[in-house]
């Protein structure tokens, strides 16, 4: 159906290079659960459950193009901070 992933800051520092390293969230549901606000209705439960175990700093990196995932992260809690890279924009929670 669909997938919340959380990746830890070491991982991030083998893919990217950045300043900080949060803990980066990823989510993708399945073209046929798409459309009913499944992960608008999930993930700002995820977050912050990660908050309450300690996990005070979560981002998320999404395409610019992706114009439900960026209303997904901003009805989650998440603010957008700017641009991650050429194609891409870079969340936090």
């Amino acid at each position: 159906m669909g997938v919340i992933d959380l990746i830890p800051p070491a991982v991030a520092r083998d893919h990217y290079r950045l300043t900080k390293y949060p803990y980066f969230i990823e989510f993708y549901l399945k073209s046929c659960a798409r459309g009913n606000a499944l992960m608008s209705r999930l993930l700002p439960k995820v977050a912050a459950h990660l908050r309450n175990e300690g996990i005070d700093e979560l981002a998320a990196v999404v395409n610019r193009q992706n114009l439900a995932a960026h209303k997904v992260l901003k009805r989650s809690g998440f603010r957008l901070q700017g641009k991650f890279d050429a194609l891409q924009d870079i969340y936090l929670f």
